[in-house]
């Protein structure tokens, strides 16, 4: 029996393993003789006993390859380490390029024992890179297994692909609709729960099941758009979901199955400073008085929040992102739009006035909302009322209403609180509160909105005219993207400028292309592509593609053709354009009204006033907090008539903000935590080139990916400068695919997302890596090898030394270093020569025959002074671990506690290189 520590490698049921993490009552080990890399899991109390000391047998003499072989597989087990001694160990797993700014939520991190964290940086700034190069790292050091992704439910599957991406992590979506197929793979008595390590779910479908989730272990839970989460403001309007929501994330942050916890919020501060404590409070209780006053200097310690002002301040220069450049168009009514408003108007007074249930006067709103959009949407929703009341009259159904908390969802364009996609939401809300009495009403208002022909919608008709305009002014990207909250509006646009396309006229030859909610992940990636690549072309989406894609990229021109109600997604929606990675320096964003009350009052307070605020202050306040504040800032800033809202509660509550009074705008500035300059960006710099030393430059991976395409069969073909098209078919490597199109720029992977990176986190790149090390471990062929150099005067062995150093930080964190020594077996002159440059030179020819130079490698290896030199340089090499973690504890400090003592864990001979002088 050995004791079983993180970095041993032990010896158990028959195999070599290497011990990565030990925990109280299991650990978990990677085997080392080739057959497979895959992590296991052992029971202490069942595995230790029986464990034995272990080793990787040392190279035999007997296996003599060629240098070619060798030097392949020693390329590959250095890519190959997944416990490398970089600083940011995470980066490795990640095929993500982070800049400079965006390391520093993980440098905070690095100062946390247990990460509690909200990341509140401004749309735009990459919070999803950040918290996932958090998440990297952590799995990296040994410190997590388990990940939780708590979402929206429209989020989902961005966080999907996100994580498999840019990190190249498998999650599960458990949800209603698929969590019984999950069980169906599962073994009885099985949870998914448990099952899966990277799970993504809905807050919505999780505060219903907290005591289920919390039963199991979660390292870590990243809750994105943390803020619909947080508590309702004492004494306001909030419904009892928005108080479900809350004892959700309040169950997770006391929860002792939870370690790390990560909230994500552009819009952490709602105004109200109850709401806003209550996120600090989630993630480290001390932050917040039994008062309920924020403790700074505790919370300042686990909050990050930067605008994009606070980034070119820590820059000293201007940062990598556009202008924006905004606008509005008020649009006059023609009379035809005018005749519908006005009949609309006056059902939708009689729809929401008297007794009628508060579903009623939401239902109201959505329909003059849908008027707004186009007439299309507003035909649909009349379409759908109508057959509602003859199925009534007809007696063939029992209606259903839709709850009044899911009816102010859909009109004020927050997530569903039923995990309902936006058109069911629409169709039930077109469907709700309505009474056989509205036939005849409804008929005359179909009637006008069948006579408002396309050629009598003022809004279309200036889109086209806008259109050619907006796209001359990017000769390299003449694209326009056009959000559109309805699906119906969608198809009408589409329809109609697709007409357009085909005529003699400015728009003639225009691409359209069109991405809704009713298309998975894969393909709206597929179709954004596809518009990104072609020249002249306008793509129109609904919300679902500003929650999955980055689309800074393909254009620099939106065009909102209807007012969201929601601050939140209008600011998301402007943020996928003007962003990091914009090539354009400018960003046209461009807003539709029609000359109509309601919308008019919804520009005044949803963009005029927000726009100044973040113009002179650099964010967007949360405007819409419940009901009560639309009905309030509506009227006092653009809204003379009557507006009718549903109102659970009539009576002011005092303390009430206006989110644009100087006062309020003040008190979240005092409150929000901007800046964070206390991590330098010097440090920052260092830490990250140290990194990329460690990992692997692009020219490094460039060279072993290609040898070992070669090596594995595989036709690798250059069409353009970096650009390569590797065919897999017939390879060893067949499983991992076809024909891949690839390059080894990061530049050029982020200009074309037609291409594959092929970093050492890419799933090739790793499968060639397994490729070559199974290959060389099964034949023993790179482990000895032997060749002439005319830079040497006598035989010199160069040996390859595997050591694994471990850290005394809680949780030990496992690093392993492959380091060359050069000897001379057969004197006792010292080395002076690199003895990487030796083995990396070309050979020459040698004089000896290969039965003399199986001997020379044996007596090398049997040499009675190796041990003593392996040693000596493995505790050199310890003692530099020791000096960069102490660098790194400068700018981070608690995590790194005890990263600074680094201890010797194991060690092996990987590989011997007889360098011989040339004949």
């Amino acid at each position: 029996m050995v004791e079983v520590a993180v970095g041993s490698v032990i010896r158990l049921r028959n195999r070599v393993w290497r011990v990565d993490r030990v925990e109280e009552d299991e650990f978990a080990a990677t085997p080392l003789d080739g057959r497979d890399t895959r992590r296991w899991r052992f029971l202490r109390s069942l595995e230790e006993a029986n464990a034995e000391s272990g080793s990787v047998p040392p190279p035999s003499a007997d296996s003599l390859g060629d240098p070619a072989t060798q030097d392949l597989y020693l390329r590959a087990y250095r890519l190959g380490l997944i416990h490398g001694s970089a600083p940011f160990l995470g980066l490795q797993r990640s095929r993500a390029i982070p800049e400079p700014y965006q390391l520093v939520p993980l440098l905070m991190s690095l100062d946390m024992a247990r990460v509690r964290l909200l990341i509140g940086d401004d749309v735009g700034i990459g919070k999803s890179i950040e918290a996932g190069l958090i998440v990297s790292e952590l799995l990296a050091r040994g410190a997590a297994e388990r990940l939780l992704v708590v979402v929206p439910a429209s989020l989902r599957e961005q966080w999907q692909e996100t994580l498999q991406r840019f990190f190249h992590l498998d999650a599960t979506i458990i949800s209603g609709s698929t969590r019984p197929a999950l069980e169906r793979q599962l073994l009885p008595g099985q949870s998914p729960w448990e099952t899966f390590p990277v799970v993504i779910s809905s807050i919505d479908y999780l505060k219903r099941r907290i005591g289920e989730v919390l039963s199991y272990r979660w390292d870590i839970v990243l809750c994105d758009e943390a803020h619909i989460a947080a508590r309702p403001h004492q004494g306001a309007y909030g419904s009892p979901a928005d108080m479900e929501r809350w004892e959700f994330l309040k169950a997770v942050g006391q929860s002792e199955r939870v370690r790390h916890l990560l909230l994500l919020s552009a819009t952490p501060h709602p105004g109200y400073t109850d709401r806003f404590a209550s996120l600090l409070e989630a993630i480290e209780p001390a932050a917040v008085h039994a008062n309920g006053q924020i403790d700074r200097e505790v919370a300042t310690r686990h909050v990050v929040q930067r605008r994009r002002k606070d980034i070119e301040a820590w820059y000293g220069s201007s940062a990598p992102f556009p202008t924006r450049a905004p606008a509005e168009q008020i649009i006059a009514l023609t009379r035809a739009e005018d005749a519908l408003f006005t009949a609309l108007r006056a059902y939708c007074d009689r729809l929401s006035g008297g007794q009628r249930a508060v579903v009623s006067q939401w239902v109201a709103l959505h329909l003059q909302r849908r008027a707004l959009s186009s007439p299309a949407a507003i035909r649909e929703s009349l379409r759908r009322r109508s057959e509602a009341t003859a199925r009534q009259a007809e007696r063939k159904s029992e209606h259903t209403s839709t709850p009044d908390v899911e009816a102010e969802a859909a009109v004020l364009d927050e997530d569903s609180f039923a995990d309902l996609s936006d058109e069911d939401r629409w169709e039930r809300m077109d469907t709700s509160a309505v009474a056989e009495a509205e036939a005849e009403e409804l008929r005359g208002l179909i009637a006008l909105a069948k006579s408002l022909t396309s050629a009598r919608d003022g809004k279309l008709v200036y889109l086209k005219k806008l259109l050619p305009n907006i796209l001359a002014r990017h000769s390299e990207a003449p694209r326009a993207l056009v959000f559109t909250r309805y699906t119906d509006t969608l198809d009408y646009l589409a329809k109609e400028l697709e007409k357009e396309a085909k005529r003699e006229g400015p728009l003639q030859g225009l691409s359209v292309f069109r991405i809704d909610g009713t298309m998975n992940q894969v393909d709206r990636r597929r179709v954004y592509r596809e518009f990104e690549s072609t020249p002249r072309a306008v793509c129109i989406a609904t919300d679902c593609i500003s929650e999955g894609l980055d689309l800074q990229t393909a254009c620099a021109e939106l065009v909102h053709y209807e007012l969201p109600w929601n601050p939140n997604r209008l600011e998301q929606r402007n943020g996928r354009l003007d962003r990091y990675g914009q090539p354009e320096p400018e960003v046209g964003i461009l807003t539709l009204v029609r000359d109509y009350d309601l919308d008019i009052a919804i520009l005044n307070v949803l963009v005029r006033k927000a726009e100044r605020i973040r113009a002179d202050h650099g964010f967007c306040p949360a405007i819409f907090s419940s009901p009560s504040d639309l009905k309030r800032l509506i009227r006092r800033y653009g809204y003379a008539g009557q507006l009718e809202l549903p109102l659970y509660d009539e009576s002011p509550v005092e303390d009430e903000p206006d989110p644009f009074e100087s006062e309020q705008v003040q008190r979240i500035m005092d409150e929000s935590f901007y800046g964070q300059a206390d991590v330098r960006l010097h440090s920052v710099e260092e830490a990250l080139r140290q990194t990329h030393d460690a990992v692997g430059s692009p020219e490094e991976v460039r060279s072993f990916v290609l040898s070992a395409l070669n090596a594995a069969h595989a036709s690798v073909t250059q069409v353009d400068g970096d650009v390569h098209e590797v065919d897999l078919r017939g390879s060893a490597l067949v499983d991992a695919g076809e024909v891949v199109r690839a390059t080894f720029s990061p530049i050029l992977a982020r200009e074309d997302p037609n291409l594959e990176c092929l970093s050492i986190a890419h799933p090739l790149v790793r499968r060639l890596i397994e490729f070559v090390q199974r290959r060389a471990q099964g034949i023993e062929a790179g482990r000895v090898a032997a060749r002439g150099s005319d830079q040497v005067r006598e035989v010199t062995a160069v040996f390859h030394i595997l050591a694994r150093y471990v850290t005394a930080s809680d949780p030990p964190v496992l690093m392993e270093e492959l380091i060359p020594l050069a000897t001379h077996p057969f004197s006792n002159s010292p080395v002076v020569e690199d003895p990487l440059a030796l083995i990396r030179s070309d050979p020459s020819p040698t004089a000896h025959a290969e039965a003399a130079l199986r001997k020379m490698a044996e007596d090398a290896l049997s040499d009675a002074r190796l041990d003593a030199q392996v040693r000596e340089a493995v505790e050199a090499r310890r003692q530099l671990l020791e000096a960069r973690q102490r660098d790194i504890g400068d700018v981070s400090g608690e995590w790194a506690r005890g990263m600074e003592r680094v201890s010797i864990a194991s060690v092996d001979i990987l590989s011997i290189t007889l360098v011989v002088p040339a004949r």
